[in-house]
């Protein structure tokens, strides 16, 4: 099983055969460190929650900072407001 980028995961297991990565994102970068591969998370320069797909929620209201339109007070609805 051929290793392209040398990260100790071989390319059929590896979900970024291209990219050195990290084992427990399958292969893949995560820049902000949320234990969520790049290739998977939504934010991936902010770190979030799994349940998120990696994006934070600041104001805990179930909708993500990145679709809240006011994400530092808790709201309702889809907007966060």
């Amino acid at each position: 099983n051929r290793d392209a980028d040398g990260d100790g995961i071989g390319n059929l297991s590896d979900s970024c055969p291209d990219v050195s990565g990290l084992a427990h994102c399958s292969g893949c970068l995560d820049a902000d460190n949320d234990s969520i591969g790049d290739h998977e998370d939504q934010c991936p320069d902010q770190p979030g929650l799994q349940i998120n797909k990696g994006c934070p929620d600041t104001d805990q209201d179930g909708v993500m900072d990145n679709l809240d339109h006011c994400p530092a007070i808790a709201g309702s609805g889809p907007n966060g407001c």
